[in-house]
């Protein structure tokens, strides 16, 4: 983040995010990934935000009001990549909703 914050286009930066990327697209906790992604948008890795954020929802961290609402996503907001995946939020927070209302009965 320091080198994005510094000079967000650089080389340096662009180099960074991969590195990042590749580390927690490793990771196991979607949540991470979410958090993660968050940041590459406000760094403006807008591909690798997209990349991070759809594995993110696709390890059931559905985050979907999040993503309606939260600032941090403005830079990648209203594209169709993003909305496809706030589509896939939605869907996600529906099907765990679901589930979680069958186990109460």
């Amino acid at each position: 983040m320091t080198a994005c914050a510094n000079d967000p286009s650089s080389v340096n930066a662009a180099n960074l995010s991969e590195k990042v990327s590749a580390f927690y697209l490793a990771d196991p906790d979607a949540e991470v990934r979410f958090m993660i992604a968050s940041d590459l948008s406000s760094c403006g890795q807008k591909e690798l935000a997209l990349r991070m954020l759809k594995s993110s929802i696709d390890g059931h961290y559905c985050g979907y009001m999040g993503l309606k609402n939260d600032s941090l996503w403005d830079k990648v907001r209203g594209t169709p990549e993003f909305d496809g995946i706030v589509r896939e939020a939605k869907q996600c927070q529906d099907d765990f909703r679901a589930e979680m209302a069958k186990a109460g009965q």
